[in-house]
């Protein structure tokens, strides 16, 4: 006789011990499925190029357009947001670690900012 007991699904006895592996292994794959998005670990990269203002009132969006004319929409705390917007036109790094495909474009997820010396 087992210490750990038994019971029946769908006529089959099944003892805990099997029911907890089972269980173990679906929590398992779960927790690595959840964890694997994409961007989640990326390493920091960084992108030059002139910050901007895009959009029409109400909707404006800060840019920055690369050398390339690439222009990328700026997701960022509000600190960096405003050391932006005092920086217009001028030509800055900006310190990364993803790139989101949205419907108005694609948006860089910025850590930091700076004002690019040549």
């Amino acid at each position: 006789m087992s210490i750990l007991g038994t019971f029946r699904i769908n006529g089959s006895v099944w003892k805990v011990r099997t029911a907890t592996t089972y269980f173990s292994i679906a929590i398992i794959i779960l927790v690595c499925g959840c964890g694997s998005s994409q961007g989640l670990f990326d390493p920091p990269r960084t992108l030059i190029g002139q910050v901007m203002v895009v959009g029409n009132e109400p909707f404006t969006s800060l840019a920055v357009q690369t050398e390339h004319a690439k222009v990328y929409l700026i997701r960022c705390d509000q600190n960096t947001r405003q050391l932006l917007l005092g920086n217009q036109g001028r030509i800055v790094a900006l310190v990364y670690n993803e790139i989101r495909t949205t419907q108005r474009g694609e948006e860089l997820n910025v850590l930091s900012a700076s004002i690019h010396q040549p």
